[in-house]
């Protein structure tokens, strides 16, 4: 008998699910309410496969195991077993396995003394079924001829026959060769032992079979928190202190569970994982929303060589050197982690600042060099993902310790193709093309815009060249806005032309009928800005003129690429493409306007924003009100407006990058 074997461990091995039965003089009964036998020999075949797929996966780390689902067991009242509730298909299908290894390895026999008894599952009511258990299966019988399921009189008998026909099959390939200590040790079930006498079993087995769910891994990780993390905690407490403190975890994890269900939660922190971790399909985080964050402990604490899966939960995690308490320090981990990162979630400048750099520059590069002065201990290049942002908050002090570091980190980005300077320089200047050559940047730099309205350091500066005032960290503040997790990049978005680039069919398709373009360049084009300055007021009708001279010299009714091209280059020469003349639209949106004068955009997006029908942008609803107050009353986006809009634009990031820390 297997003394280790408790009746409050949750996962248990093979061997120790039939030691704890037969160590004690007990079994397994199968009670009337349960369903016949159904495995077959498709099932058990893939199980032996699977257990040999994973043992060959698995050599280097004797810790992982394989996980058969679960059980669930009630004690019975005479204390002679229990009654199983869920699982007959499983326990019945390992002891067929185990008793064809004990008839056909003789050297296993040893290995397998714990299976010693064969009345260990009985059969309520199809009696026959645990005879034929006993008189075949155990024995060893069913396999010294040839297996024929037709022969059984009997359904379970035929399913019996069947399964073990299939495990015949398969061990008698020569490649199928799996480890006796694999099925013995590193086979394992979870099972929940339920003591609860106010729930009958036919509700138990009612609720578990009504909507039943295979087992996650957020399950497992579930299971190993509440058995061992409170054991460990109270060692020499009694009983009663471990059932306590395990109902408190299981309401704790219950806790987070619905906090990681939220939608902003699951959309913001997804960016800070690997693809691969996302699409791990053994934590099903979609389902299991605490899996996300099991996902994210993961990438901040693994180890070299450990992978992601139940094993790198199973044996606890060790930060203090001293043994049997690593369940409990990884559940303190796991509940650290969660608060941490909820605060990161809850606080405004936590949240938008570290949003910002995780969606806009998530797997680029900081070379060494530049980590000098974010870091200084830090060597080689880093890589931005969770363990970087998880550097930078363990080595801060305070939190405006850690953005400043996370400041300086998006500086360093945003500048790292261009410098400072002629990054500003770009974004004022209107003649400077940013659509079609730089989309990553027009985002970067229109994102930036909303989280600095978030972060309530946006300031109007339309005509101010070089303001003077100079941000501290500490003015920092949370404004009346957030940014929700999505639009951190550009989400279900299109770019559009404040000012109409060019006529478009509906649903954003390119229109080439020459006469179209000259009658909307006409339209858009024809009103003096008379509150303009002169020089203003002539680039506006050099434009049209410009694009008019194109048209009206090329000879044919429908336009091809060549002089679109042509006039798509002209007009950036008096701002079309200029940052200052973008602003990002839901794509349904934006489509639906084709090229519509500026006042029905102006007019539908206040509309649908007013109605909550889409999500506006802080700074386009910030640009598109501006407008409405221009003094000139044009409704138009003239170049003067896209100048404006541009130096805006500048003068703002301008202070970002010039924060002091």
């Amino acid at each position: 008998m297997n003394e280790s074997v408790s009746n409050e461990d949750l996962i248990r091995t093979v061997k120790d699910v039939f030691v704890y039965a037969i160590g004690y003089n007990k079994h397994y009964t199968i009670p009337s309410y349960q369903r016949g036998y159904k495995w077959n020999r498709e099932n058990v075949i893939k199980l032996l496969d699977d257990l040999k797929h994973f043992e060959q996966g698995n050599t280097e780390n004797s810790q992982s195991f394989y996980c058969l689902q679960n059980i669930t067991i009630v004690p019975l009242k005479d204390d002679s077993g229990w009654n199983v509730v869920d699982g007959q298909q499983r326990l019945t299908t390992l002891y067929i396995i185990l008793s064809y290894l004990k008839k056909e390895d003789s050297s296993a026999k040893s290995e397998l003394s714990f299976f010693s008894v064969p009345d260990c599952i009985k059969y309520n009511v199809r009696k026959e079924t645990g005879e034929f258990l006993i008189d075949e299966v155990f024995t060893g019988n069913i396999w010294n001829d040839d297996i024929n399921p037709n022969s059984a009189i009997r359904k379970d008998q035929w399913y019996i026959l069947d399964v073990a026909a299939g495990i015949k099959e398969w061990f008698k390939i020569p490649e199928n060769n799996i480890k006796l200590e694999t099925i013995t040790n590193r086979l394992k079930l979870i099972v929940n032992n339920i003591t609860d006498n106010s729930v009958s079993e036919e509700e138990i087995f009612s609720g578990l079979n009504g909507g039943k769910v295979d087992l996650d891994g957020a399950d497992l990780v579930r299971a190993e928190l509440i058995t061992r993390s409170a054991k460990e905690k109270y060692q020499n407490s009694d009983s009663s202190k471990v059932k306590e403190f395990r109902m408190r975890i299981a309401l704790e994890l219950d806790t987070m569970n619905l906090w990681w269900s939220g939608k902003e939660q699951k959309t913001y922190f997804e960016q800070f994982l690997s693809d691969s971790l996302l699409k791990t399909s053994s934590f099903d985080h979609n389902t299991y929303p605490i899996g996300l964050l099991y996902k994210l402990y993961y990438a901040i604490h693994k180890r070299k060589g450990e992978k992601f899966g139940i094993e790198f939960f199973e044996n606890g995690r060790d930060f203090n050197n001293k043994e049997g308490d690593n369940h409990w320090e990884l559940y303190e981990t796991i509940t650290q982690l969660h608060h941490t990162l909820q605060m990161w979630f809850n606080d405004p400048l936590l949240y938008h600042l570290t949003g910002y750099l995780m969606f806009r520059f998530k797997h680029e590069t900081i070379e060494e060099n530049d980590m000098k002065n974010i870091l200084p201990e830090s060597k080689g290049d880093k890589v931005i993902d969770i363990n970087y942002i998880w550097q930078l908050w363990k080595t801060s002090y305070t939190k405006n310790d850690y953005l400043q570091k996370v400041i300086m980190t998006i500086k360093n980005l945003l500048c790292k193709r261009e410098n400072k300077d002629d990054l500003v320089k770009s974004i004022r200047e209107v003649n400077t093309q940013w659509y079609g050559k730089d989309s990553q940047g027009i985002t970067d730099v229109l994102v930036l815009m909303d989280v600095m309205i978030c972060i309530g350091i946006y300031k109007d500066l339309w005509e101010e060249i070089n303001p003077t005032e100079i941000l501290h960290v500490y003015d920092l503040k949370a404004g009346k806005m957030r940014l929700p997790a999505a639009y951190f990049t550009k989400h279900n978005e299109n770019f559009e032309h404040i000012r109409s680039c060019a006529p478009n069919e509906k649903e954003g398709k390119e229109e080439r009928d020459k006469s179209v373009w000259i009658s909307e360049i006409s339209r858009n084009y024809n009103v003096n800005d008379v509150n303009s300055e002169p020089q203003k007021e002539t680039d506006e009708q050099k434009m049209r003129n410009a694009l008019l001279d194109i048209l009206n010299q090329y000879p044919n009714d429908t336009l091809d690429d060549a002089i679109i091209q042509r006039l798509n280059i002209k007009m950036n020469e008096y701002g079309q493409h200029s940052i200052g003349n973008m602003a990002l639209l839901i794509e349904h949106v934006n489509k639906s306007y084709g090229n519509a004068p500026f006042q029905e955009k102006i007019q539908r997006i206040f509309m649908e924003y007013m109605n909550n029908k889409w999500y506006i942008r802080p700074y386009t609803m910030i640009v598109f009100e501006r407008k409405l107050n221009d003094k000139d009353k044009l409704w138009r986006w003239t170049r003067l407006n896209i100048g404006e809009n541009a130096t805006n634009i500048a003068n703002n990031i301008n202070r970002f990058l010039n924060i002091e820390l």
